[in-house]
C-alpha cells in the first residue's frame, strides 16, 4: 500500500477542511506575515509560509487520532503531532511543546 493511500483511509473530521489563516489571539484578527493551512479531504495537508510577499508552501499527508492531528511530509518522513480544539465553528486552536496557534477559518 502506498504512503498516500494509508493516509487517505484514515479519520478526517470535516470541521477541519478548508482554508485556516492564523490570527494574534490577542486581538483576534490576522496578522498579515504569517501561517496558512488548506486541509483537504483527500488527506493533503497544504502548510503556506508567507513573509515579506513571498510564499513557502509545504504539501503534507495528515489524518486525526481522537484530538490530535497526525501530520507527515512524504518527502521528508517525520511525524508531526498536534492537539487541537475549537473556541468556535470557526477558531482553530493548534497546541504543541510551543505554545498554542489560533486559526481563523478563511
Amino acid at each position: 500500500m502506498a504512503f498516500k493511500d494509508l493516509f487517505s483511509r484514515r479519520s478526517k473530521p470535516r470541521e477541519l477542511f478548508g482554508q485556516w489563516r492564523m490570527i494574534d489571539d490577542q486581538a483576534g484578527v490576522d496578522q498579515g506575515d504569517g501561517v496558512g493551512m488548506t486541509f483537504h479531504p483527500d488527506g493533503r495537508l497544504e502548510y503556506a509560509i508567507y513573509e515579506e510577499g513571498r510564499v513557502a508552501i509545504m504539501n503534507l499527508v495528515w489524518h486525526v487520532e481522537g484530538d490530535v492531528i497526525v501530520s507527515d511530509q512524504p518527502s521528508s518522513p517525520r511525524e508531526e503531532r498536534t492537539r487541537y480544539s475549537f473556541r468556535s465553528p470557526d477558531v482553530l486552536v493548534l497546541e504543541n511543546a510551543d505554545g498554542s496557534t489560533t486559526f481563523q477559518r478563511t
